[in-house]
């Protein structure tokens, strides 16, 4: 959650446009853990380990298209491989 590409800019709307700002930065110094597309943030994602079977859950800010949605079941996959577990990918609207 803590990436250095938002730690490290000033100005953050080169990486988080205005309107979106607070979804990533909620208050406290808290960076939520976030879906980038074309170095913008595009949503933030959360990884619920209370059920049986972990589930990724993705807030996109705005339509996602296929290519985007099939890169986000790639790194899906990946976290499970890290965690050697099955993780779901529910992908919200």
């Amino acid at each position: 959650m803590y990436d250095s590409y938002f730690l490290g800019h000033e100005d953050r709307d080169l990486v988080v446009s205005d309107e979106y700002a607070d979804h990533v930065y909620p208050s406290g110094g808290v960076i939520r853990a976030t879906v980038v597309v074309d170095g913008l943030a595009a949503g933030t994602w959360t990884l619920d380990r209370s059920r049986a079977t972990p589930i990724i859950n993705v807030d996109p800010f705005e339509t996602l298209d296929a290519c985007v949605e099939g890169g986000i079941e790639v790194e899906v996959s990946s976290i499970g491989r890290f965690y050697d577990l099955d993780i779901d990918l529910e992908l919200g609207t």
